[in-house]
C-alpha cells in the first residue's frame, strides 16, 4: 500500500508509536535507499510504502508519517470508523432512524453488492 507520500533528506517527519508510554515525536529524515528511508542518522529506519518502521526481529514498533497534523488525522479517521464498526456490530437490526436512502448510500459507500434477494 504506497500512501503516496515523498521525502527528501532534512525533511522534518513525525514517529507515531504503537506503545503507549510514547506519544510521538519528530525525527530528521538522514538517507533515502532503495527500500528504506533512515532518520536520525540511523536511529530508525522506514518503508516509505507502508510508513512502517523496521523492527527488525519484532513487530512494528510505529509509523512515520510526513507531519503530526497527518498522524493525527489518520488516528481521527480510525476512531471514527472503530465507532462506526462498533455501532454496526452492537445491533442486530437497523436504527429505526436510518432511513431505506441511508442504507442504500451505505451500501454503495462500502461497496456491498445488492442482495440476491432484492430483485424477487
Amino acid at each position: 500500500m504506497n500512501r503516496g507520500e515523498t521525502y527528501t533528506v532534512g525533511q522534518v517527519v513525525w514517529v507515531a508509536s504503537r506503545q503507549r508510554w510514547f506519544s510521538g515525536r519528530s525525527a530528521v529524515v538522514t538517507k533515502i535507499g532503495r527500500k528504506w528511508i533512515t532518520l536520525d542518522d540511523g536511529r530508525w529506519r522506514f518503508d516509505p510504502a507502508t510508513g512502517r518502521i523496521d523492527g527488525g526481529r519484532h513487530s512494528c514498533p510505529g509509523v512515520v508519517w510526513p507531519s503530526k497534523a497527518h498522524a493525527d488525522a489518520h488516528a481521527d479517521r480510525q476512531e471514527r470508523w472503530r465507532a462506526i464498526a462498533a455501532a454496526i456490530c452492537n445491533t442486530y437490526s437497523m436504527p429505526a432512524h436510518l432511513t431505506d436512502e441511508d442504507v442504500a448510500t451505505l451500501a454503495a459507500i462500502l461497496r456491498i453488492p445488492p442482495s440476491a434477494e432484492a430483485g424477487r
